[in-house]
């Protein structure tokens, strides 16, 4: 099984080329498609000088349904998701697909990611809770990244895993429908991952195959909005497959909105307001 990569681009050509000469041209990669997503930089062409297979959507419509209309460009038998500021470290590309090669059951498949300092992300998560929800985002996955250590070693199955470099497999992926494009950015992983779940798939996290991320340059010029649209994408995923979404909802204003106190208290207005922003838009939903 050759996989092919994935990767939704929207205003990367800073970060393009790290990613691209991590999977164009290996050996154990069948095709890199780079879906465009209405970059106002020239994301495009620097793919294109990469020599990835570029695709251009016809609006920005996030990044789920970047995914989706790449995947639709492909007809490998499985996809790995690459987010524009990561990369794929040597020969992880093929030991995720031997992986699920080798496991039937297994829909997804991700690994270790750090950041370029070293500083290990969390990648294998929990479904949320009412207590961990007030922990969310941030506190909440290195606490289950603790848990996943202490208590499921040896065993790969996980609720869900972060899509930096996240592996999934096409027919398990076509039969749920691929990413709900009503998530525009976070969490739609998450919602992917309980579907998959609820048809009989498994989710999976080994060691061993490493990528780097740096994290966040997709909403560096506008955290405000990063913090609102995870917020959007968290209820959102929480109302469809959690039993008590009117109480994590509730744990989730409370800490958003205690670190929006925390930052007012401390003089830092601007991160403030963009938590209360958050906070509001989770008691929306």
């Amino acid at each position: 099984m050759k996989p092919a990569v994935v990767v939704v681009a929207f205003n990367s050509a800073g970060v393009l080329p790290r990613c691209l000469a991590s999977v164009v041209g290996a050996d154990d990669v069948s095709d890199v498609v780079v879906v465009d997503n209405c970059s106002p930089d020239d994301s495009a062409e620097v793919a294109a000088r990469a020599g990835a297979r570029v695709v251009r959507a016809a609006d920005n419509r996030g990044f789920g349904a970047g995914c989706n209309l790449g995947v639709e460009a492909t007809n490998a038998g499985a996809v790995m998701f690459l987010n524009p500021d990561a990369a794929a470290g040597p020969g992880t590309v093929d030991g995720l697909a031997r992986h699920l090669e080798s496991h039937p059951r297994a829909a997804v498949v991700a690994s270790s990611v750090r950041h370029p300092s070293g500083r290990p992300e969390p990648v294998r998560r929990r479904f949320p809770s009412v207590a961990r929800a007030a922990l969310e985002p941030g506190l909440a996955a290195r606490l289950d990244e603790r848990w996943y250590r202490r208590h499921a070693r040896g065993r790969p199955q996980v609720d869900w895993v972060v899509a930096a470099a996240m592996l999934v497999r096409r027919t398990a992926f076509d039969a749920v429908g691929g990413f709900d494009e009503s998530f525009f950015l976070y969490c739609e992983e998450l919602d992917l991952c309980a579907r998959l779940r609820d048809a009989g798939w498994e989710v999976h996290w080994v060691d061993g195959f490493p990528s780097s991320h740096e994290s966040g340059t997709a909403t560096r010029a506008l955290p405000g909005a990063g913090k609102v649209a995870w917020a959007e994408g968290f209820m959102r995923a929480t109302r469809r497959h959690q039993r008590h979404p009117s109480l994590i909802r509730a744990s989730v204003v409370l800490g958003l909105g205690g670190r929006a106190v925390a930052w007012r208290v401390l003089g830092k207005r601007a991160r403030s307001r963009d938590w209360a922003s958050a906070a509001r838009s989770a008691l929306a939903g």
